[in-house]
């Protein structure tokens, strides 16, 4: 073969053999893509499922907290929860009416109140805590004044003109949830014929340590003497 017919055969192969690698890298980097290309699909459709799964997740544990919530409510419904009763007196009307109001969200049921009028002595003390007066309230409906608001404590009066000096009513207030002690005070004003403060408190189990249980009180509600004007 003359030298010019190798040279023409050495240009063709090198040709070929360029062509052949640049088909070679072309089909490399698409074979890349098309990879890059399915992996990203595969992690759209992955993150979709993620989001979706993370969204029902949120509805069943939001649906939880709901049933939760109503079961709570429920529960304190029928306990009580911390809602609890005091009386006020109505001033300005001879006798004295009593009320009792519902401070709280839940219905207090099967409320019996306890009274123990002012005593003389230990004697009369006595047997005001063996006898007290007993008023069967029933239920009370939380809300606010109206149709749900306060009830009177019927049979029970305070007559002012006995009142010549401080003196102390003490009320049991009970209910399903725990027993409130009032102690309501009044005494006579310069101005006004009668004045009144209160105190609200309950009693509660501060601590145990075998079969010795320590009571606590916590106040409810406390108010100074009604001003005299």
């Amino acid at each position: 073969m003359r030298p010019i017919e190798k040279a023409a055969w050495m240009l063709i192969i090198s040709v070929l053999l360029v062509a052949e690698i640049h088909s070679i890298r072309t089909d490399r980097t698409n074979s890349e893509t098309h990879a890059k290309d399915d992996r990203d699909t595969q992690d759209r459709a992955f993150t979709l499922v993620l989001d979706k799964e993370d969204e029902q997740l949120k509805d069943t544990l939001h649906g939880f907290d709901a049933v939760g919530r109503l079961a709570r409510k429920s529960i304190e419904n029928q306990t009580g929860g911390d809602s609890y009763a005091y009386i006020t007196p109505q001033m300005g009307v001879t006798p004295i009416p009593l009320t009792i109001y519902n401070y709280g969200t839940n219905t207090l049921t099967g409320v019996l109140v306890e009274v123990l009028p002012p005593t003389q002595g230990l004697e009369e003390f006595v047997n005001a805590v063996l006898n007290p007066v007993e008023i069967d309230v029933g239920t009370l409906h939380p809300g606010t004044f109206g149709t749900t608001g306060p009830r009177v404590l019927r049979g029970y009066l305070i007559d002012p003109r006995q009142i010549n000096k401080e003196v102390l009513y003490q009320f049991r207030i009970y209910s399903q949830n725990f027993t409130v002690t009032q102690d309501l005070f009044f005494k006579p004003g310069k101005h006004k014929p009668l004045l009144y403060k209160t105190l609200v408190t309950k009693q509660y189990v501060k601590s145990k340590a075998g079969d010795t249980i320590n009571y606590g009180y916590k106040t409810l509600f406390q108010s100074e003497y009604t001003k005299d004007d």
